[in-house]
């Protein structure tokens, strides 16, 4: 098969996939705007003290990939040689592996494994659950819950700084090995348990619409072999010359 071919026994999952990334880029962008909306609340409303400084700096680094990959999206959009699938797939999983990098530079300057967005590691899993095969999925949930364990011991250890919500929680609350043991484990609960089960969920509707799609390819092959059969017995028909009876004269 020569790179130009179409891949159209994987027609429906290729749609849906492309689907799928084009909604979280849309979604990335009202992203963006959340953060900067609770920054913004946190400090200003709810007098929590940290520098807002670096969470514009994410925000615009957020952007600029975003756009990137909207971009990157587009071109798959266009895409219809038997690479596709796996640069769609290569596309969602850099999309998530930067969201999750992303989310721990954040939460390193808002607080650390003390700021309660750090269970938002569940909505990348959950992402990539949907987005990738099984094993992308689970090596994904494994980084993501590796990246929130080093942020905590980089900090602990101080290696990096940390970052206190002052007037939010207690200062010294990202030394205490009891709290910080909990947040990790809990956090590994979670996206362990929300990976097995999207995957299961996501799995099952792909081996449906892998079996709708070769019904659909069985009753089209049916159906066009009985118009061949229609056409020849037309055509016989035609090709039969009729028996003239007469006398002699």
């Amino acid at each position: 098969m020569s790179n130009k071919e179409p891949v159209a026994g994987y027609i429906p999952e290729l749609k849906a996939l492309k689907a799928r990334l084009n909604v979280f880029v849309k979604m990335r962008w009202l992203v963006v705007l959340g953060i900067v909306a609770v920054a913004m609340a946190a400090k200003y409303l709810f007098n929590i003290s940290f520098s807002i400084y670096p969470v514009f700096v994410i925000c615009l680094f957020l952007l600029a990939y975003n756009l990137w990959m909207f971009m990157w999206n587009r071109r798959l959009a266009q895409d219809d040689t038997e690479l596709v699938i796996k640069r769609a797939q290569a596309s969602g999983y850099i999309q998530v592996l930067l969201d999750l990098a992303v989310l721990t530079v954040l939460l390193h300057f808002t607080g650390g494994i003390t700021n309660p967005f750090v269970f938002v590691y569940v909505i990348h899993t959950t992402a990539a659950s949907i987005l990738l095969t099984k094993r992308r999925a689970y090596e994904l949930t494994t980084i993501a819950v590796a990246m929130a364990a080093l942020l905590a011991f980089l900090e602990i250890s101080g290696i990096i700084g940390h970052v206190n919500l002052v007037g939010f929680v207690p200062v010294t609350l990202y030394h205490q090995a009891n709290f910080v043991w909990s947040v990790i484990v809990t956090l590994a609960v979670l996206t362990y348990t929300s990976t097995y089960i999207t995957t299961a969920v996501a799995g099952e509707l792909r081996l449906q619409h892998l079996k709708m799609d070769l019904l659909r390819d069985q009753l089209l092959k049916e159906d066009e072999l009985e118009l061949q059969r229609i056409s020849a017995e037309v055509t016989r028909l035609k090709m039969k010359k009729p028996v003239l009876f007469g006398c002699s004269m």
